[in-house]
């Protein structure tokens, strides 16, 4: 099934960060579905654990987006040693259920921090997608746990969200050629 959609979704939003999570969870979801299969459930978070969520997410994001762009590493190297550095640390730091949680809403919001310049040109963008996949991290968290590819799937909402609003916004407010200035 992932096969499928990753064939038909060939060049079709490429450069925002989750786009293969996607395309695996649908295949995940979808098999899940036809197999019978009963996903897994989780409480939302409460906001002492929610707000530890959106800094994590926020950091998490732009960080694997800095590695990524601004020191050249590429994508997956960026999120794979944000996610690999948050699973050994938080942990320790919070102690192994908190810990572990924590580490993989950094790892999620890598997904984010993989977004190419040309589509979240900058860490002020990279950072509201990570706010945003945060918030929709924690929302989401009682629905379809287990079904691989959800974390990229929240990521890629996150970075199409964001980057509508900022090509929109961009639109709205960007000088129309030939308009008058008004200075």
């Amino acid at each position: 099934m992932a096969g499928i959609v990753f064939a038909l979704g060939k060049g079709v939003f490429d450069g925002f960060g989750g786009k293969l999570g996607t395309i695996a969870f649908l295949g995940c979801l979808g098999t899940s579905l036809l197999g019978g299969i009963q996903l897994q459930s989780s409480p939302i978070p409460s906001w002492d654990v929610g707000s530890l969520i959106l800094i994590y997410s926020v950091s998490g994001a732009v960080l694997a987006y800095v590695l990524s762009i601004r020191f050249g590493k590429g994508p997956v190297t960026g999120s794979a040693f944000v996610g690999l550095v948050a699973g050994i640390l938080l942990p320790a730091v919070y102690g192994a259920e908190l810990g572990k949680a924590l580490a993989v809403v950094v790892f999620c919001a890598s997904f984010v921090g993989m977004s190419s310049a040309a589509r979240l040109g900058s860490e002020v963008l990279i950072a509201l997608a990570g706010l945003a996949c945060g918030l929709v991290y924690i929302y989401a968290s009682p629905w379809l746990g287990g079904a691989g590819g959800k974390l990229g799937t929240l990521a890629f909402g996150a970075t199409i969200a964001v980057g509508g609003l900022a090509r929109f916004a961009g639109l709205i407010f960007s000088p129309r050629p030939g308009a008058r200035s008004l200075t």
